[in-house]
């Protein structure tokens, strides 16, 4: 199978059970407004979603950060590195995993930022992901699904 444009990311983040209700505050509070525009500039992410997994049997929470994207990895993270540096290190205060690198902020080591995602991306367990559209980017879709332009006014004969 060719490799899709579309790739997706699961990003799993092991957190103290202890800290579920801190977690799901900062998660709630999250500026909304300014994720979308920092997806919106990003502008190669088709869907992403915040999800926290509680399993009370083992104490065990786990926040996941899931979203389908095109292009490299690499590039998708550098991006958000920049745009939302303080939400990534208000998600990763939390994270019972993250590397001393990162104590600082993503902002200040985004190479390690680039190697903690890389290393805590679980990737799909059959190796594909299915999509409707998968040669097809997001600015693909969005000029695809763009009203076509209004014919030009009718000049007035009169003129």
């Amino acid at each position: 199978m060719d490799k899709q444009i579309q790739q997706p990311i699961t990003l799993v983040l092991p957190v103290a059970a202890d800290r579920l209700q801190e977690l799901k505050l900062t998660v709630a509070c999250l500026d909304v407004a300014k994720l979308t525009r920092a997806l919106d500039t990003v502008g190669t992410v088709h869907n992403t979603r915040f999800v926290i997994v509680e399993d009370p049997r083992h104490g065990s929470v786990t926040l996941m950060l899931v979203a389908v994207f095109d292009g490299p990895l690499d590039e998708y993270i550098r991006a958000f590195a920049r745009l939302m540096a303080g939400e990534f290190n208000a998600l990763l205060a939390f994270a019972e995993n993250r590397p001393p690198e990162l104590d600082r902020g993503v902002e200040q080591d985004v190479d390690a930022f680039v190697r903690y995602v890389e290393e805590n991306n679980v990737p799909p367990a059959n190796a594909t992901t299915y999509s409707a559209y998968p040669d097809l980017t997001v600015l693909d879709i969005y000029e695809a699904s763009r009203p076509p332009d209004p014919a030009p006014p009718a000049l007035d004969p009169r003129r």
